[in-house]
């Protein structure tokens, strides 16, 4: 079984660098049949992100690309917030505004670099200043 894997590996190298999912699951699948196989395109992604930024033959600017990949997709998975807002049916309206503005105040919060996860009440304190300006009016 080696033999096979050393045989592609200039094809594994390729499809690493290249990023190129579709490629890499087909060889994956061909010469290492009896190990786990990845079930989607993105599960391949974030493992091929994951070896670029490992192996040693990686480009420093590909490898850097693959950190703020993987980065950015930690910051996005990682958290979430939920936003509820309950009004009577005759004030559909306003619950819209108060939803449509609390909803700004987290993503304002987290372009501004707000870990929503770790800096949950600061989160949550703009979110009800932003309630708060809407309930003024």
């Amino acid at each position: 079984m080696l033999d096979i894997a050393l045989k592609h590996g200039a094809e594994f190298r390729r499809c690493l660098l290249e990023l190129d999912v579709r490629a890499m699951r087909m060889l994956w699948q061909y010469v290492h049949p009896e190990l786990p196989q990845l079930m989607t395109d993105d599960e391949v992604l974030h493992a091929m992100h994951i070896a670029r930024v490992q192996a040693k033959f990686t480009p420093e600017w590909l490898r850097a690309y693959s950190r703020r990949w993987l980065a950015e997709r930690e910051r996005r998975v990682m958290a979430a917030v939920g936003i509820a807002v309950k009004v009577p049916p005759s004030r559909r309206a306003l619950g819209e505004e108060l939803h449509g503005e609390m909803r700004e105040a987290v993503l304002l919060s987290y372009r501004e670099g707000v870990d929503l996860d770790l800096e949950a009440a600061e989160v949550k304190r703009r979110i009800m200043r932003a309630r708060a300006r809407v309930l003024r009016k």
